[in-house]
C-alpha cells in the first residue's frame, strides 16, 4: 500500500519538490512495486496547473500538484493530489466548489448504456455553467488495470 501521506509533511514552502519524491517512489519500492510505465507528475507554482511531467525539480511554492502510480505485479495504480501551499485563494475556494459539482454530474451521467463522452459534457456544462470555460480540462481520466499503462 502506497503511503502518501507521511512525505507530505515535506510539502512546505520553499522544500525542494526532489526531496518529496525521493520519499514518494520510496515507499513504492518498500512495498516491493514496480515502477510504473508513464512518467509521474510533482510540480508546483505555475507549473502545478499543467497536470502533466515538466522537467526538472524546483522549490515548492503555492500549490502543489502530484500524480504518482506506481506498478505491482503489473497492475498500476495512482494518486492524484493537489496540496495548496500557504493558503487558499477565493478562486482556489470557488473552483474547488465546483469541481465538487462536477464530481456529482459526471457520476450521475456514468451509468449502464451511457456514453463516455456524457461524462465529459456533464464536467464540461457544470464548468460553463458556473463561469469556469477558461479553467476546465479539455482531456481528463484514463483507464488504468493490469499490463498497460495509463494512456
Amino acid at each position: 500500500m502506497l503511503k502518501l501521506h507521511p512525505p507530505l509533511k515535506l510539502a512546505k514552502p520553499g522544500a525542494y519538490e526532489g526531496d518529496l519524491w525521493r520519499e514518494i517512489v520510496g515507499t513504492v519500492y518498500e512495498g516491493d512495486g514496480d515502477d510504473p510505465a508513464n512518467k509521474n507528475i510533482l510540480v508546483s507554482g505555475n507549473k502545478a496547473v499543467l497536470t502533466r511531467y515538466s522537467t526538472g525539480k524546483d522549490r515548492i511554492d503555492r500549490q502543489l500538484t502530484l500524480e504518482h502510480a506506481a506498478a505491482y505485479k503489473h497492475y498500476h495504480a495512482c494518486l492524484m493530489r493537489t496540496i495548496l501551499i500557504g493558503g487558499i485563494t477565493k478562486l482556489a475556494r470557488r473552483m474547488h466548489e465546483v469541481n465538487v459539482l462536477q464530481m456529482e454530474a459526471c457520476l450521475e451521467a456514468l451509468k449502464p448504456g451511457r456514453e463516455i463522452g456524457d461524462v465529459f459534457e456533464a464536467y464540461a456544462r457544470v464548468a460553463d455553467e458556473n463561469g469556469l470555460s477558461d479553467q476546465r480540462f479539455n482531456s481528463c481520466g484514463y483507464s488504468l488495470g493490469a499490463i498497460f499503462s495509463p494512456t
